[in-house]
């Protein structure tokens, strides 16, 4: 039976032991209508690395990788393929907050990115629907559209189809009577509500990532440069 990804969500509170893999503080950018080498590419991965596929812990030993620089994990499963980062962000997030083009919503390619806003920053979700569209949650655990003064047109209804289904799995602060205004009285709760967001969102998209793979650092590996540079 595939996984799904409520385990990225557990990964959230937890921290990655020196291992082969990751399990700690993981982002994950999921992605349909291109090829993952190809949007790879695009965010600066060398495309000679990328053609090898060298399992993620072995590139760990061999490749040297600047201390800015993100090791990523990609891979495919049915539609969808994704790129996984233990660097605590991912790197599309901040390219596209930086409208740089190179993460810039494209027509027929639909994108959902689950950020995790590590060392500072907040967790985050994007969703390109396809049509050449970035919708940002203001943070994560918010609506997709809620932050969008006027409203913003849906003419494909993609985002309010994730918006419902985030909704209808708890996965919006606003609709939980269980949540207060402090977010401290919420942290026993966050990691419950958390892995249930990721649910809501994966079961909606029919996303799977393979943990076991994940953490053992099976999967192929990329280098993406540092999106501060």
């Amino acid at each position: 039976m595939a996984d799904d990804i409520a385990w990225v969500g557990d990964s959230w509170f937890e921290k990655s032991p020196h291992g082969p893999g990751m399990s700690g503080d993981i982002s994950l950018t999921a992605f349909r209508g291109t090829k993952v080498a190809d949007f790879l590419e695009r965010l600066g991965a060398d495309r000679q690395l990328i053609d090898q596929e060298l399992p993620y812990r072995e590139a760990s030993e061999r490749w040297p990788v600047e201390d800015d620089d993100s090791l990523c994990m990609y891979g495919t499963h049915g539609e969808w393929s994704y790129v996984i980062e233990g660097i605590g962000a991912a790197s599309w997030y901040w390219l596209s907050i930086a409208r740089d083009a190179s993460a810039a919503g494209r027509e027929g390619e639909e994108l959902v990115c689950f950020h995790r806003g590590l060392p500072a920053g907040r967790p985050a979700l994007s969703y390109c629907p396809g049509n050449g569209e970035t919708w940002h949650a203001a943070d994560f655990g918010e609506s997709l559209r809620a932050g969008y003064r006027p409203p913003r047109p849906d003419p494909s209804g993609k985002v309010a189809a994730l918006d419902a289904a985030m909704r209808a799995g708890g996965a919006v602060f606003g609709d939980r009577p269980d949540f207060s205004d402090d977010p401290r009285d919420n942290w026993p709760k966050r990691r419950a509500w958390t892995r249930e967001a990721f649910t809501a969102i994966g079961a909606h998209l029919g996303l799977s990532v393979p943990r076991l793979s994940v953490v053992d650092g099976q999967l192929p590996a990329a280098v993406i440069p540092s999106f501060m540079r």
